[in-house]
């Protein structure tokens, strides 16, 4: 993200919307309204109103390799720009970089399981009372204790006075360590 010497603005999606945005400080009639996405100056409210409404500057699709700062306009230009930069890389190479937006994950598992869950969009867990489908077992978990009201699978806080509920054991341990400083000791067995 940059911000912009003159209006102070923080610019994000890279070098290209930074520099279109530091041309808006070049007229004569500097724009009032910048949007923070993509950079454009606007002299009018309501067109910049508009122009955050339609979100034009959102279909900016960002490479997700670490420190690069490439924005297209289209996917399969960001596609061939991670092919031709990032596709000898040591990540490509083992595995561990997504091809479809260039994220790096810590190993080839955890990347498959992007590239399904947020791309091809499989959602494997279905709701049995309704016609959701969840790429997670926890946000199913999450999903029918908040939509359908069901606590199955819910833990609740063990020190007085807190009133947290949590969908695992693992997400209360985790709140345990960071909101209630507990480290619970690990137990061995023994055998002597």
């Amino acid at each position: 993200m940059n911000q912009c010497q003159i209006c102070g603005v923080f610019i994000r999606h890279g070098k290209q919307p930074f520099e279109a945005h530091l041309q808006t400080h070049q007229q004569d009639d500097a724009p009032s309204f910048i949007c923070s996405l993509c950079g454009k100056g606007f002299t009018i409210k309501t067109r910049f109103d508009y122009h955050m409404k339609l979100g034009k500057c959102r279909v900016l699709f960002k490479c997700g390799f670490p420190n690069c700062d490439k924005n297209c306009a289209r996917e399969p230009q960001l596609e061939a720009h991670i092919q031709e930069k990032h596709g000898e890389s040591e990540e490509a190479v083992s595995k561990r970089m997504c091809g479809k937006c260039g994220k790096v994950s810590v190993s080839a598992w955890h990347c498959k399981r992007h590239i399904q869950t947020v791309h091809l969009k499989e959602n494997r867990h279905q709701c049995t009372l309704c016609e959701m489908t969840f790429a997670e077992k926890g946000t199913l978990t999450n999903h029918l204790a908040v939509v359908h009201r069901r606590d199955e699978g819910r833990v609740k806080c063990e020190v007085d006075g807190c009133s947290k509920f949590f969908f695992g054991s693992r997400q209360m341990r985790k709140h345990m360590r960071t909101d209630h400083g507990a480290y619970k000791k690990k137990r061995r067995n023994e055998s002597q």
